[in-house]
C-alpha cells in the first residue's frame, strides 16, 4: 500500500511539472513596442505653420510625439508605442489648415487615421491602443496532450 501510495504522488509531482512545460510557448516575443509610421505633407511646400499631430500616452499621461512640417512639403517616420498602452492622437491648430494631409497607419498597413487639416474638427481626437502580436506555439498542445496523457497512466 505505502509502495502504491509513494508511486501515486511522484507521478503527481511529475504530472504537475510537465503540465506548465507543456503549455509554455518555445519562443515568446520579445516585443514591447509597436512602430507606428507617419507621412504628411503640405500642398504649399511651407510647412505646417504651426499645425500639428500631438500624439499623448494616456496611460503614463504624457505627450509622445508632435507631428509637424517645419519647413517644406512633407515628412515621414515612426513613433515608437508601447503594446497595452492607449494614445491619444489630438489637433493642434494653426494657420492654413487646408494645406495639411496626413496618413498614420499600424505596423500592419491599417491606417489609424487619415484626412486633411480642414477635417479635423470632425476626425479628432483618435484613440488607438496597440495590441502585441499573439504568437502560437504549434507543439504546445501536442505537449499539454502527451504530458495528460501520460499523468492519466499512472494515476
Amino acid at each position: 500500500m505505502k509502495r502504491r501510495v509513494l508511486s501515486v504522488l511522484l507521478a503527481l509531482a511529475l504530472c504537475l511539472s510537465l503540465v506548465p512545460m507543456a503549455a509554455m510557448a518555445a519562443d515568446p516575443s520579445e516585443d514591447i513596442s509597436e512602430d507606428i509610421s507617419y507621412e504628411l505633407t503640405d500642398s504649399y511646400g511651407d510647412g505646417w505653420n504651426g499645425c500639428a499631430i500631438q500624439i499623448t500616452d494616456t496611460t503614463e499621461n504624457q505627450e509622445v510625439a508632435s507631428l509637424t512640417i517645419e519647413n517644406g512639403s512633407s515628412a515621414t517616420g515612426t513613433v515608437e508605442l508601447a503594446y497595452g498602452h492607449t494614445y491619444r492622437f489630438t489637433w493642434v491648430s494653426g494657420s492654413y489648415s487646408n494645406e495639411c494631409d496626413f496618413t498614420i497607419w499600424d505596423e500592419n498597413g491599417d491606417v489609424i487615421l487619415s484626412g486633411n487639416g480642414n477635417d479635423a474638427s470632425s476626425i479628432f481626437p483618435v484613440d488607438f491602443t496597440p495590441t502585441a502580436p499573439v504568437e502560437i506555439d504549434e507543439n504546445a498542445t501536442l505537449r499539454i496532450l502527451l504530458s495528460t496523457a501520460v499523468c492519466k497512466e499512472f494515476l
